[in-house]
């Protein structure tokens, strides 16, 4: 099991890397928060919404015993997979920096 101390420390690594590369602490303004984590959890969804047309296909080549289909299907998973998690830790970077940047304004 991936222990969530490790996730964190993707997260903050990505969100120093979101500040660098945007040079800023903060967003703007809600607004801009709001558009850039909506891009984020959009892209997200692209990559779910591909593992699970893969995980029905992966099914169909099961039931036909198709191997080497079934470990093709398998290979592209895996990659959404990790896009997908790399997507999710940039929302979750987005979060906190919505949090850093308007905890005040509570």
């Amino acid at each position: 099991m991936t222990d969530i101390e490790k996730i964190n420390g993707l997260v903050q690594k990505e969100l120093a890397e979101m500040c660098e590369k945007h040079n800023q602490e903060r967003f703007n303004s809600f607004h801009e928060a709001y558009a850039v984590t909506k891009e984020e959890v959009e892209e997200a969804e692209v990559e779910m919404d591909s593992i699970k047309s893969d995980i029905k296909l992966l099914w169909n080549f099961i039931k036909s015993d198709n191997t080497k289909n079934a470990v093709g299907v398998v290979n592209f998973m895996q990659k959404r997979c990790n896009r997908a998690i790399q997507e999710l830790i940039q929302v979750s970077a987005c979060c906190e920096k919505i949090k850093r940047g308007f905890q005040n304004e509570v």
